[in-house]
């Protein structure tokens, strides 16, 4: 139930872009007929909303990731931002594995992923600091792909070492997933607490690392805070394990540390 949690906030937080864009906008029109077209669209500044039934691709606006399996209802582009969001329906499960698959197979790993019965998501980081979120819930059988160029996140488009330095400590405390970026150092203090600090980490795939972190017990004791140039978030599972996610952001290249923390024995 948690990763299904998990899914509708991400489809909230979608649907809440999609009315702020709409707010005070006119709907596109024929300029010919004057009847409204295929495609609703909404425009602000920099951002541009369409909700229709049979709408194409955005190809231009969504890097190298391929077109998907299934209808697009809604494309959400802020020009502003180089970021991108398509919403769908009507995917079969199958098609979804596959996309995740050929998510992978283009770049974006690093992941944060997750599969269960309900959900299936998956984010990644392309060697060039390109970002996508893939979000799938089973049951209705939609979702939404975001893409994003890495500048929004003030994150370098041109091509970046990602090769880890260390490796993530997978066995170390199971509620925390090892967060996209690049992995420079790893500081075990004899087993009682472990330090990753990591660079070129995208802010949005660190927001959303928090909500997992939640989702997957960190819920007591929390202290959060965020400025425009950092994110702080601390917090205690029921077992007493303790988890620290700090996001500095720099100009070219995000970094973080991810302290964890186990009950005195």
């Amino acid at each position: 139930m948690k990763i299904i949690r998990y899914f509708v906030t991400v489809v909230i937080i979608v649907c809440m872009a999609f009315m702020i864009t709409a707010c005070g906008s006119g709907s596109k029109t024929d300029e010919n007929s004057g009847e409204q077209s295929q495609g609703n669209a909404a425009q602000s500044t920099n951002s541009d909303l369409d909700v229709g039934e049979n709408l194409k691709w955005p190809t231009d606006s969504m890097g190298n990731l391929p077109g998907l399996k299934g209808k697009i209802s809604a494309v959400l582009k802020d020009d502003s931002t180089g970021q991108c969001t398509v919403a769908f329906s009507e995917m079969a499960k199958e098609d979804a594995q596959a996309y995740i698959a050929e998510m992978k197979k283009r770049g974006y790993t690093g992941e944060l992923s997750v599969a269960d019965e309900e959900s299936l998501i998956h984010s990644g980081k392309a060697a060039n600091g390109s970002t996508a979120v893939f979000t799938y819930n089973v049951t209705a059988k939609e979702g939404t792909i975001s893409f994003g160029t890495g500048d929004a996140s003030g994150q370098s488009a041109t091509a970046v070492d990602m090769t880890d330095a260390a490796s993530w400590p997978e066995n170390y405390m199971e509620g925390v997933p090892e967060l996209v970026g690049r992995i420079v150092d790893v500081v075990n203090d004899n087993n009682k607490s472990v330090t990753v600090s990591l660079e070129h980490v995208d802010k949005a795939i660190f927001e959303d690392y928090i909500k997992l972190l939640k989702l997957n017990g960190f819920t007591k004791d929390v202290d959060e805070s965020t400025s425009v140039s950092s994110s702080d978030f601390r917090a205690y599972n029921a077992k007493g394990e303790w988890v620290n996610a700090c996001l500095n952001i720099v100009e070219g290249n995000n970094t973080a540390t991810i302290t964890m923390e186990k009950p005195a024995q």
